[in-house]
């Protein structure tokens, strides 16, 4: 597995490349996998840590790798990506731009996804049993991947007990 396109997929997610810095709840499996290739601090900063980073390193590290995009797409799932196994929904919010980087990434690996807008804010939206089951087989997701596959053992029963929707 590419290691590294799946660390820079997450940082992308969290929009800290200039930055330097971003959030995490439950950061010591991201910090155990990213330690490997550079140094990151974390201190804790109110409610959640701070995960900090040298952009010198990460953009050495950009230039000197080929970026695997099923693993750089999983780096952003597992980062930013909301999921509802009952209604079969991938969604990612975000800026325009990086919507329209993911999207392109997901063209490449032959899964269809649309951008919504959602009041002000826009999303892109992976929905649906057939496209999630795409995304479980072909993503190496990390953190999310149980979640996914509930995505495609949910079961909507009606009235009289059958499977439908």
């Amino acid at each position: 597995m590419n290691e590294i396109s799946y660390i820079l997929g997450f940082i992308r997610a969290k929009n800290a490349e200039k930055r330097g810095y971003f959030r995490l709840k439950d950061y010591r499996a991201f910090t155990e996998l990213a330690s490997k290739y550079f140094k990151l601090s974390v201190k804790l900063v109110g409610k959640y840590p701070m995960i900090y980073f040298s952009k010198k390193e990460l953009d050495k590290l950009k230039e000197n790798t080929k970026i695997d995009y099923a693993q750089y797409i999983a780096g952003i799932i597992d980062a930013k990506a909301y999921i509802n196994p009952k209604k079969r929904i991938i969604r990612i919010s975000g800026k325009k731009d990086f919507l329209d980087e993911t999207k392109k990434l997901l063209e490449k690996l032959e899964i269809p996804a649309r951008i919504r807008k959602l009041g002000k804010y826009q999303c892109l939206e992976i929905e649906g049993l057939f496209r999630c089951s795409l995304v479980y087989k072909r993503i190496p997701c990390r953190i999310k991947k149980d979640k996914i596959k509930k995505c495609l053992e949910y079961q909507v029963y009606g009235p009289e007990g059958r499977a439908g929707e």
